[in-house]
């Protein structure tokens, strides 16, 4: 069984297509990296495997169920699509990971240590996140992507706005996420896909 599959999948706004009869099958365990110019339909293809926007056309499945139809799937989900998680900047980046814990039902004061500590985050974890650089916030949002240990996890240009120790950060932590779990990422940097990649499709 695969993880995640697209069957044929496409997507208009209105009358522009964005995406014609797409395929594509991630297998577990394999990290899959899609490339392409801006404007090639990355993030949408993300956004239709992840079940926040439906398809004109054809289906996408998680871990061998309907995306859009089946929320038990979806909680073996972790993503961050477009932008890093929607956080609270008038809280620190330790409540906001508490609020993520409890709609993860992961309500773990150990764990988001844990994740804190290997995103690298705890010198901030206690300041408030209006305050956080860029790429704090996208090490953030990542934190909040693997609380809940989720099997298969979405990254959408996870290392842009970072500083090359930053995209190094990452590039590890995929690495070490990948044992045993799947990862589908969008990345415009090929220095990091050609590194940890399994499978690497042109859009």
């Amino acid at each position: 069984m695969e993880a995640l599959r697209l069957e044929g999948v496409s997507k208009r706004y209105g009358r522009r297509p964005v995406l014609e009869g797409v395929s594509l099958s991630v297998r577990p365990g394999e990290v899959y990296a899609l490339a392409g110019p801006n404007g090639s339909g990355k993030t949408t293809l993300i956004r239709l495997a992840t079940g926040l926007a439906f398809p004109t056309k054809g289906r996408a499945f998680l871990l061998g169920e309907d995306v859009h139809k089946s929320p038990a799937a979806r909680r073996h989900l972790g993503a961050v699509v477009e932008a890093p998680a929607a956080f609270y900047p008038y809280l620190t980046g330790r409540e906001n990971l508490r609020m993520h814990a409890r709609l993860s039902g992961v309500e773990d004061e150990a764990r988001i240590g844990e994740v804190l500590a290997r995103l690298k985050l705890l010198a901030v974890a206690d300041q408030k996140v209006e305050g956080y650089s860029l790429g704090q916030r996208q090490r953030l949002g990542l934190a909040a992507a693997i609380l809940h240990r989720p099997k298969v996890l979405v990254l959408d240009e996870p290392t842009s706005g970072m500083g090359h120790e930053d995209v190094d950060l990452v590039k590890n932590l995929i690495k070490q996420v990948a044992k045993g779990r799947t990862v589908l990422m969008v990345e415009h940097n090929m220095g990091v896909v050609s590194g940890i990649c399994d499978t690497i499709t042109v859009l």
